[in-house]
C-alpha cells in the first residue's frame, strides 16, 4: 500500500515539474506581441520622354505596418504611427493603402515637373549644342543633376507585449555631390499607443551621463585611448555628441542612431552606439517600462 502511495506521489511530483518547465508563461521581456503584419509596395522607374538615354526617376518603398492582433482602438493608434513616422505628418489621418497612395501620387507630381523643367532647361541649350542633341533633350550636367531615386523602407527591430521598436530608413539623391541616407527610430508603448520618448524613460537631467556613456562607448569600439582622439580620426567636437532621441530598445538594453553630418562627416555613415541595460539602470525612472526588459 506504502508502495503505491510512494508512486501516485512520484507521478503527481513528475507531472508538476513537466507544468511548471512547458507551461511557464514567458515573462514580460522576452513574450513575443501577437501583432500581425501586412506590407505595401509601391515602385515606379521612368526615364524623361520615355528616352533610354534621358536622366531617370526612380522609386521603392516598402511599408510596413500592424495589420491585427490588437484591440481595434490600439490598432488604430498603432497604424496611424507607423503612417506618420513612415510617410510624415502630411499624411495624418489617413489609413495605410490612403496613405501609400497618396505618397506615389506625389512622386509622380514630381518626377513629371522635374521632366518639364529638364525639357525646358534643354530648349534653352545654344543653337548648335541643342542641335547636337537634339535627339536625347540632354547634356551631361543635366543627366546628373536630373537623375533622381528615393528607396525607402521600415522593419521592426524589436516587439513583446508592452514595447515595439521600428525604424524608418530611407536613402534618396536629388541632385548634389552624392545621395543622402537616414534612419529614424520609434518606439511604441503597446498598452497605450504612445510614442515613448527619452523624457518617458530617463531621469530629469540625464542627458550628461548618457553622453558621456556614449562618448566612452565610441572610444571603446574605434580602440582609442581618449575622448579626445575621436576628433583625430574624423568625429566632429566630442563636447557636442550627446542623446538625441533617435534611440532603439531591444532585449539587452538600447541603441542610439546619429545619421550624417550629426557627429561627424558624411563618410562615416549611419553611427551605431549600443548601450547596455547595465549602463542605463542608473538613468531609468522608477517606474521605467523598460525595467521589465532587465
Amino acid at each position: 500500500m506504502e508502495n503505491i502511495k510512494f508512486k501516485s506521489i512520484y507521478i503527481l511530483l513528475i507531472i508538476s515539474l513537466i507544468c511548471l518547465s512547458g507551461c511557464k508563461p514567458k515573462a514580460a521581456g522576452t513574450a513575443k506581441s501577437d501583432i500581425e503584419y501586412k506590407s505595401i509596395l509601391l515602385s515606379h522607374f521612368a526615364h524623361f520622354f520615355d528616352n533610354t538615354d534621358n536622366p531617370s526617376s526612380e522609386l521603392k518603398v516598402s511599408f510596413l505596418y500592424p495589420a491585427s492582433g490588437l484591440n481595434p482602438e490600439l490598432l488604430e493608434k498603432l497604424q496611424a504611427l507607423f503612417v506618420t513616422e513612415f510617410f510624415g505628418e502630411n499624411y495624418a489621418g489617413l489609413s495605410p493603402d490612403e496613405a501609400a497612395g497618396k505618397y506615389k501620387e506625389q512622386y509622380l507630381l514630381f518626377y513629371k515637373e522635374q521632366e518639364n523643367l529638364f525639357k525646358e532647361e534643354s530648349e534653352r541649350l545654344p543653337d548648335a549644342e541643342h542641335a547636337e542633341h537634339d535627339d536625347d533633350l540632354f547634356d551631361e550636367v543635366s543627366q546628373t543633376a536630373y537623375s533622381y531615386y528615393e528607396m525607402k523602407e521600415n522593419a521592426v527591430k524589436f516587439d513583446n507585449a508592452s514595447i515595439l521598436s521600428f525604424a524608418v530608413s530611407v536613402e534618396n539623391y536629388s541632385g548634389g555631390a552624392h545621395g543622402s541616407h537616414s534612419y529614424i527610430c520609434c518606439n511604441v508603448d503597446l498598452l497605450s499607443g504612445k510614442k515613448i520618448e527619452e523624457k518617458d524613460v530617463f531621469v530629469d537631467g540625464f542627458e550628461a551621463r548618457m553622453a558621456a556613456i556614449l562618448v566612452a562607448r565610441l572610444v571603446k569600439d574605434n580602440k582609442l585611448s581618449d575622448a579626445k582622439e575621436l576628433e583625430e580620426i574624423g568625429f566632429f567636437s566630442v563636447d557636442e555628441i550627446s542623446p538625441n532621441n533617435n534611440f532603439e530598445i531591444n532585449d539587452k538594453g538600447i541603441i542610439y542612431y546619429f545619421n550624417e553630418y550629426e557627429i561627424a562627416p558624411y563618410a562615416a555613415g549611419l553611427i551605431a552606439v549600443p548601450v547596455s541595460f547595465a549602463e542605463l539602470r542608473a538613468l531609468l525612472r522608477p517606474d521605467s517600462m523598460l525595467e521589465a526588459l532587465f
